[in-house]
């Protein structure tokens, strides 16, 4: 039963969720980088119109040094280092529960980057590049925007 209502959930959401193996670059790294808070209540949500009318086929120019930084301690402490350039674009790419995160780009900016809630209920952009965020173990996926 839960099966079939995560289905016509995700049916709903009109976005398809990623599970599958992902490029691990490091496991409990800590890395040192400014820190803040990413609160859900004072950040803008993605919603599919917010996405520049991206089609679920559409390829993002995703940067070849751009990762993402799951973490299990606050302070970006604890993290496994993923590398987003084989990532799939507007998917739900889960990761399991994290407590902080960051975007980590060397290079100009080329597409955004949200977290999302389990399910992919709910997205945050991530505001800023190479900057760590607290996020209080809210959130299980990410989702690369084009």
């Amino acid at each position: 039963m839960f099966s079939f209502l995560a289905l016509i959930l995700f049916a709903l959401l009109g976005r398809s969720v990623h599970a599958g193996p992902l490029t691990s670059i490091a496991h409990d790294t800590s890395l040192s980088l400014p820190v803040s808070e990413l609160n859900v209540a004072d950040v803008h949500v993605v919603t599919t119109s917010t996405r520049g009318g991206l089609s679920p086929d559409a390829t993002a120019s995703v940067d070849p040094g751009s990762q993402i930084a799951i973490c299990g301690q606050v302070n970006c402490q604890e993290c496994s280092i993923l590398n987003l350039g084989d990532s799939p674009v507007d998917e739900c790419t889960s990761v399991g529960q994290f407590v902080s995160t960051a975007f980590i780009d060397p290079t100009p900016p080329t597409f955004n980057l949200s977290i999302a809630t389990q399910f992919c209920g709910q997205e945050v952009l991530i505001p800023e590049r190479n900057v760590c965020f607290n996020v209080n173990g809210a959130f299980f996926a990410f989702v690369i925007h084009a």
